[in-house]
């Protein structure tokens, strides 16, 4: 007997913008695992510093294009962040077994 092994799609979105204000950066985009109509969470880096976000923030946009859903927005504002060059990275964290969290991409901005 053969059984199939459950599919482990690889989440999929986007960073759709970074903003500076003063010391504060805000990255923010969408994500989802195709695996699930569940919110996913994602992880932001602001150079070596990281936070887990939830990607909960409705998307009607998101959830025509794929039909999982609408809560797939996500955002951040990293705060008293010091003045220079910084670079900001987005991954999605798979809702499955496999170790796979993409990278949604990355910025560099300066405060």
């Amino acid at each position: 007997v053969t059984i199939a092994a459950a599919a482990d799609a690889v989440p999929i979105g986007t960073v759709e913008g970074v903003s500076v204000s003063g010391t504060d950066i805000t990255v923010s985009g969408w994500a989802l695992d195709p695996d699930t109509t569940n919110s996913i969470m994602v992880h932001a880096y602001l150079d070596s510093f990281s936070v887990a976000v939830p990607a909960t923030i409705p998307r009607a946009d998101v959830g025509a294009a794929f039909g999982n859903g609408d809560n797939h927005g996500y955002a951040y504002t990293f705060t008293g962040v010091t003045p220079g060059a910084h670079t900001v990275c987005v991954y999605a964290i798979n809702a499955g077994a496999a170790p796979t969290h993409p990278l949604l991409g990355c910025r560099t901005v300066t405060n």
